[in-house]
């Protein structure tokens, strides 16, 4: 009934965008969003009617969050932050914010199939493991360089300082899903705290996607890259003391 709910409302918006927004590409972004949450719906079907498959459950957890970042970026593009004029900041950083933020982005939206393989029994832990490493690394340089460089930004300190939040958050619950998994192996069924700390789990990964993929965008929204300068001078040019 949900994911029911969900596609009504995305047929909505869709059509909505085809009839009231003047951006081209926004407007195909919403028929790309309608189009997945259909995909979305029919890969649901299989899932259940073939009980549970890993590779099909696991391409319906990765197109679940495909959607997700869909409806979050329309959200942005729509929204007032977006469509009002602003002065573009310079990033010096090296690398540039952007290429930081996107790469931290695609980590963490590889995570979370990883994360899908493995409750799906696909692989072992270790690859999550190795995954949540990474995925940490990245959030508290990207933090970092907001905090160090463009605390003066909003659009950027708020959701790299909620990024942060998040990522305590998430490693709490992780641990606790796996050691709930643990303790549970030999149940007949699974445990009502395990669910809620596997839910909770996955929940908290798809917000720190979102909010990775915010900062993501408004990164290249605000922010001019600054081009190195050349580090030879040109024949003849002379060089005043």
């Amino acid at each position: 009934m949900i994911a029911t709910f969900v596609g009504l409302l995305t047929t909505i918006l869709a059509v909505w965008l085809l009839l009231r927004e003047p951006r081209r590409w926004v407007r195909r972004l919403g028929l790309v969003g309608l189009g997945t949450v259909v995909l979305q719906g029919i890969l649901g079907g299989i899932t259940v009617l073939f009980l549970l498959p890993p590779p099909v459950s696991i391409a319906h957890a990765t197109l679940a969050q495909v959607f997700f970042c869909v409806a979050v970026s329309l959200a942005v593009f729509t929204g007032p932050s977006w469509q009002t004029s602003a002065e573009p900041q310079t990033d010096s950083g090296r690398p540039p914010l952007f290429d930081l933020a996107a790469a931290t982005t695609l980590l963490v939206f590889l995570q979370l199939i990883l994360g899908a393989a493995y409750r799906h029994s696909l692989v072992d832990i270790t690859p999550h493991l190795v995954g949540a490493v990474a995925v940490a690394y990245f959030i508290v340089r990207t933090a970092r360089r907001v905090g160090e460089q463009l605390a003066d930004v909003p659009a950027l300190r708020r959701p790299a300082r909620l990024l942060l939040g998040l990522l305590w958050t998430q490693l709490a619950l992780g641990g606790g899903a796996y050691l709930s998994r643990l303790a549970t192996a030999d149940a007949p069924q699974p445990a009502l705290y395990m669910v809620a700390l596997t839910v909770s789990h996955v929940v908290v990964g798809a917000l720190i996607l979102a909010t990775s993929l915010v900062l993501t965008l408004h990164a290249h929204r605000l922010l001019a890259r600054v081009e190195k300068a050349p580090s030879v001078l040109a024949a003849g040019e002379e060089v005043s003391a």
